[in-house]
């Protein structure tokens, strides 16, 4: 039984076109931008798909406009999910750009000119482009990270692109451009396999992308407040057991500074809890411009917040303390026309690796804060190691048993 070449379009076309349909079944369980990347991605694999079908049955033609055209739109679609899913700046000309070089290619090669060689030359070079910027719009970093499924997909389509140039070259080695072209050619299904094989991996590798996207997403609002996006309790308590027991390693002291927002509740009776959440808000991004790239900000509750100063002595810690409050000193506010004027108080504590836990630490800095308070507000007090309790020697406690 002798091979069928149209059975190479035709697994290709289906296997673009359940990939496509598997995209939008699953696009209605997700957010909505990964919703809309999804609905592209499928879109896309239903129009290379229909290129694929377009080039069953059909060995010579003079232009198949169809198939070049869907395969084109089909890339595009594939530019705007990515773009879609990192949440990047879409730029029009990588959206109507290859678009209109293929209805230009078709008007030449097919109308003015017909010659079929150099109309398939020209479309894989416009493939060979989008491709590359693909690979760019996924290896370009999000939030300041390049996860790794990107990077892989920007690899994948970087061999892709590197056999669509090959295709290119062996364009380019034909002595004369023939008008007609056989679509079932050992090059033609050489280069259909090589995209029916790289859209299958780039499918499970998109969906890998939007799995790791998910995990992150959870991780953020498990370890972060929702509103001033700092770090949560739990997060900070976390972080703080596991950069004590590093200072402890390192011989390093640690420093903890405990912020209360001054007559916090005063100003939220007054002006109502969107402003009080303005409030946190903005104090928030006045202690980040304060503290330094090493040290843990958190929201502790309520209107108070953790500061966590790994590897810091008490004098380091009062450099950055000093810092910290002179921000506040000329933070001013306005709501509904009206300045408000911001202060903190603060509890802070300094231990070298030799003491205590960072329950102890924290103790520390809460009996700073209290006092803090106490003293007349806008101020930071630093605590004092507590001194051991003295425990009682058994013969004591039976003795006062027996009285």
């Amino acid at each position: 039984m002798g091979f069928e070449v149209n059975t190479v379009w035709l697994v290709a076309a289906a296997l673009c076109v359940t990939a496509g349909t598997l995209m939008l079944v699953l696009r209605r369980h997700y957010s909505e931008h990964m919703s809309r990347a999804l609905t592209l991605w499928g879109n896309s694999c239903l129009c290379i798909s229909a290129a694929f079908a377009f080039t069953i049955g059909l060995p010579r033609l003079t232009l198949p406009v169809a198939m070049p055209l869907l395969g084109v739109v089909g890339m595009v679609l594939q530019y705007l999910a990515v773009v879609e899913l990192k949440q990047q700046k879409r730029q029009n000309i990588w959206v109507w750009g290859p678009v209109l070089a293929t209805c230009a290619v078709y008007v030449w090669s097919g109308l003015v000119r017909p010659n079929m060689t150099v109309a398939l030359l020209a479309f894989n070079v416009i493939r060979l482009i989008t491709m590359l910027r693909i690979a760019a719009s996924f290896y370009q970093p999000e939030n300041g990270r390049r996860q790794f499924v990107d990077r892989l997909a920007a690899a994948v389509y970087l061999l892709l692109a590197i056999s669509t140039a090959g295709v290119i070259v062996s364009f380019l080695r034909i002595p004369h451009f023939q008008v007609s072209y056989d679509f079932n050619s050992a090059r033609s299904v050489y280069n259909g396999i090589s995209i029916a094989v790289a859209q299958s991996i780039l499918f499970t590798l998109f969906l890998l992308a939007i799995t790791e996207r998910l995990n992150f997403q959870f991780k953020e609002q498990a370890t972060h407040d929702a509103l001033t996006t700092l770090f949560n309790r739990r997060a900070i308590e976390d972080i703080a057991y596991h950069q004590k027991a590093l200072s402890l390693r390192m011989g390093q002291s640690f420093s903890v500074f405990m912020i209360d927002v001054d007559h916090f509740k005063k100003i939220n009776d007054a002006y109502g809890h969107a402003v009080g959440d303005f409030i946190l808000k903005s104090v928030a991004m006045a202690l980040r411009r304060g503290l330094r790239d090493e040290d843990y900000l958190g929201r502790w509750g309520g209107d108070e917040f953790c500061v966590l100063l790994p590897g810091t002595s008490r004098e380091q810690a009062e450099i950055v303390a000093e810092r910290v409050m002179g921000i506040f000193e000329t933070l001013e506010i306005t709501v509904a026309e009206q300045p408000i004027t911001l202060s903190i108080s603060m509890g802070a504590a300094s231990v070298n690796h030799s003491v205590g836990g960072f329950e102890v630490l924290l103790g520390m800095a809460d009996a700073a804060l209290f006092r803090a308070k106490a003293k007349g507000r806008g101020g930071y007090l630093f605590g004092d190691i507590p001194s051991p309790i003295p425990f009682p020697s058994p013969k004591k406690v039976a003795a006062e048993m027996r009285s």
